[in-house]
C-alpha cells in the first residue's frame, strides 16, 4: 500500500491536474490524537494564544475543547497539570481545486452530464441498428453479454 499511496496515486494526481494547470503537493492531515501531559501554565497560554486544547470529555468518550475558565478551576483547586490529547499528522498527497478544474466540473462529467435519456439514447441505436439490418444481431449480442454476466 506505501507504493500505492507514495507514488502510483501522486502520479495519478499529477496527471489529471495537469490538465487543469494543478500541481501534486502534501498536506498534512490528523490521523488520531496521543495523550500528552502539559502543565496547566502551558495549556493556558495556549488558550490565550487562540490555540485549542482538547482533553478527554468527561462526558462518555469523545472529546472536547478546555476553555480558560476550565484551565483556571484545575489551577484553582491545586493541580499543576492534565492530560491533553495532542494530534498526530500525517504528509498525504494532495492536489489543489482550480478555477479551471471548478469551472470543468460545473459543465457535467461524461457519465452525468445533463442532456438526452438514456432511454432515448438506446432508442435511437436501436433504430439505426434495424435501419441497418443489423438489429438481430444487436439482440444476440446483448443476450449474449446476459449470459456470461449470469455465469458469473
Amino acid at each position: 500500500m506505501e507504493t500505492f499511496y507514495d507514488k502510483l496515486l501522486p502520479s495519478d494526481f499529477g496527471k489529471i491536474g495537469k490538465k487543469w494547470g494543478a500541481k501534486v503537493g502534501t498536506e498534512k492531515v490528523v490521523i488520531g490524537d496521543e495523550r500528552a501531559a502539559i502543565s496547566i501554565a502551558d495549556a493556558l497560554d495556549r488558550v490565550k494564544d487562540g490555540k485549542p486544547v482538547w482533553a478527554q470529555s468527561q462526558f462518555g468518550g469523545g472529546q472536547e475543547i478546555i476553555t480558560e475558565k476550565q484551565l483556571d478551576d484545575l489551577l484553582a483547586q491545586g493541580d499543576n497539570q492534565f492530560y491533553s490529547l495532542e494530534p498526530i499528522a500525517q504528509d498525504v498527497p494532495s492536489i489543489p481545486i482550480t478555477p479551471e478544474m471548478r469551472e470543468s466540473v460545473m459543465q457535467g462529467q461524461p457519465l452525468f452530464k445533463g442532456g438526452e435519456d438514456p432511454r432515448q439514447l438506446l432508442f435511437k441505436a436501436l433504430m439505426r441498428a434495424q435501419k441497418g439490418g443489423q438489429l438481430k444481431q444487436c439482440f444476440n449480442s446483448f443476450a449474449g453479454g446476459l449470459k456470461v454476466a449470469q455465469r458469473r
